[in-house]
């Protein structure tokens, strides 16, 4: 059974109200100093230590090594996500890293520091990095061309009722920090996609080709639009 006083931990860190799992309007989750004592506190339950008494405000890896780290991963041609950079911090999944766990980085961190370890990588992800899918938007034929919308106003106000009735899966512990602050842009980000959005997209590519319409109607990231939209229409090629 998870330790309860983590799950509340957990929730604050995310930003989420620990008992209803809403999210939580209140700023002062966000606060530095406040975020600090929480991983302190968090620590604490997953340890049962005083292990990371001083680790406010530290940084466990610079930001010059999670770059280092990033292109490595990527040059192995594995996915070069913050999470992956994390397992290899970790010693994580050791097998994916066959050919680069001599590097001096690999199983550097002690896994006590894991939850921080995290959220430091995430949020360089999210301030440093563009989504790495290791594609361009511009590889594609359909998205190589002028931006065109033939959707009605009609059909646009339709089609955004749509998405919203779906509602929204992962919340609370589901999520990490850094998606919490990406959903104050892109509300579903790194939701499931369920068939029912699916077939909204499908109908939606047979109008438009316009990447910045579509992340904002369906509320998710300008990179994820483009990868699911790749894989449709080539399906239906």
């Amino acid at each position: 059974m998870m330790n309860p006083h983590k799950q509340i931990i957990e929730a604050l860190l995310n930003g989420c109200n620990p008992v209803t799992g809403e999210v939580c309007s209140d700023e002062i989750l966000n606060e530095e100093s406040v975020r600090n004592m929480l991983h302190w506190a968090l620590a604490k339950a997953d340890e049962g230590s005083d292990a990371l008494s001083s680790v406010s405000g530290a940084s466990l890896v610079s930001n010059e090594q999670i770059e280092e780290l990033r292109m490595l991963i990527k040059n192995q041609g594995l996915k070069a996500s913050s999470a992956m950079v994390t397992k290899f911090l970790l010693g994580s999944h050791a097998a994916k890293f066959n050919d680069i766990k001599n590097h001096h980085l690999f199983q550097s961190i002690d896994r006590k520091f894991r939850n921080i370890l995290r959220v430091q990588i995430d949020d360089y992800f999210e301030k440093q990095v563009e989504e790495d899918f290791g594609v361009d938007v511009s590889e594609h034929p359909f998205f190589n061309q002028a931006a065109y919308n033939k959707l009605s106003d009609a059909a646009v106000r339709r089609l955004e009722e749509l998405i919203f009735s779906i509602g929204i899966i992962k919340k609370g512990n589901d999520l990490t920090p850094a998606v919490m602050k990406i959903r104050k842009e892109h509300p579903r980000s790194h939701e499931p996609w369920s068939e029912q959005e699916l077939d909204l997209l499908n109908t939606s590519l047979a109008y438009t080709n316009d990447l910045d319409f579509l992340s904002k109607t369906f509320q998710r990231g300008r990179n994820a639009m483009y990868l699911k939209s790749q894989l449709l229409l080539e399906k239906d090629e």
